[in-house]
């Protein structure tokens, strides 16, 4: 029988399957195999088996190397990013423990500008109440990093936080204030948050916009 070494061009990315999608497998060996696979990057079916296995792996150790090793992989490799970004956002919604949650967090902020998808997966993170306070900061790290504000993004984030803490919905509206203009649609997304039970330092921040855009009417009065 061959080495399964000899030839890893060939063999490899089956190894991979075989071994880290095992859970018999000894944990040394998984560990060599992930080694063996930074080594043979060149091989594209190596990338793409080590994102197929990821989810499928379940012992902590084995999962944090593999998180660690993909984070850190150069995108300008891959023809398509979306199966990376695929891959890590699954493992994102499975993860319980919080510093890898935390450290796929900044991994994807780093990618915000190239994936569209990313903006809204930071949006709803901004309306969950159950983040830690680390990855609370990463969220709001993220979305105060994107490039630029679609109107789309903006309501989006008003709509998520139109119930949120007064920090969530400050975040929300900071977004919708990067929008050049405000157009119907966003002025009546910003109109839950003029309700007198909200912060009275977001109500005037909208006031003053609306006014300095010519936007209010009598309607506004009360």
């Amino acid at each position: 029988m061959d080495n399964p070494t000899q030839k890893p061009e060939h063999t490899l990315p089956g190894l991979i399957r075989k071994v880290l999608g095992s859970p018999h497998s000894e944990q040394v060996i998984k560990t060599q195999i992930i080694q063996l696979a930074s080594q043979h990057l060149h091989v594209p079916e190596v990338t793409t088996v080590l994102l197929e296995v990821l989810p499928l792996t379940k012992d902590k150790e084995t999962r944090s190397r593999l998180i660690q090793f993909l984070s850190g992989l150069n995108t300008s490799r891959f023809a398509d990013i979306t199966p990376l970004f695929n891959a890590l956002l699954a493992v994102f919604k499975q993860e319980k423990d919080r510093d890898v949650r935390t450290a796929l967090l900044y991994r994807l902020q780093e990618s915000i500008h190239q994936d569209p998808r990313l903006a809204s997966f930071f949006i709803d993170l901004s309306a969950e109440e159950n983040l830690s306070e680390p990855e609370r900061i990463a969220v709001q790290d993220a979305i105060a990093s994107l490039p630029s504000v679609s109107e789309e993004v903006a309501l989006a984030a008003l709509l998520k936080n139109v119930n949120a803490p007064t920090l969530m919905q400050l975040q929300a509206l900071e977004l919708a204030e990067q929008c050049p203009s405000w157009s119907d649609k966003m002025v009546a997304g910003l109109q839950p948050y003029l309700q007198v039970k909200n912060d009275r330092a977001i109500r005037f921040r909208i006031l003053s916009r609306l006014a300095g855009a010519k936007l209010l009417d009598p309607g506004y009065a009360a």
